[in-house]
């Protein structure tokens, strides 16, 4: 698919995430000097861009593994006919930097049924 950016350029941009719904990040396109990049969007009805959005541990290591080439775009006001987005460069970088916060909403467990069955 063909986008065009707010300065009238045009980018090929690909929906990982519509092909492969496990995917690690959402889109692939590329940057002003035709180098891939890795987008993951994260869309919430509040107008916040701080407010917290769910983040697998999956999405998280594609951003380390990536680093600057990986993207955020963090979509506000949704249901709004002008939404806001916010986008930010190297999450994993910014989490490392102190800039963001990570709190741990689930949990996977696993209990050894050796000798219970």
């Amino acid at each position: 698919a063909q986008v065009i950016d707010d300065k009238g350029a045009m980018h090929a941009v690909l929906w990982i995430s519509e092909r492969y719904p496990l995917a690690a990040y959402d889109l692939e396109s590329l940057d002003e000097d035709g180098k891939k990049i890795y987008i993951e969007v994260k869309a919430t009805q509040s107008a916040d861009p701080s407010d917290p959005f769910p983040i697998s541990a999956q999405e998280l290591e594609a951003a380390r593994v990536h680093g600057s080439r990986h993207w955020l775009y963090r979509v506000t006001r949704i249901d709004a006919p002008d939404p806001g987005i916010v986008k930010v460069r190297d999450p994993h970088a910014v989490l490392q930097r102190g800039e963001a916060v990570i709190h741990p909403t689930k949990y996977q467990m696993r209990i050894g049924l050796q000798g219970w069955v």
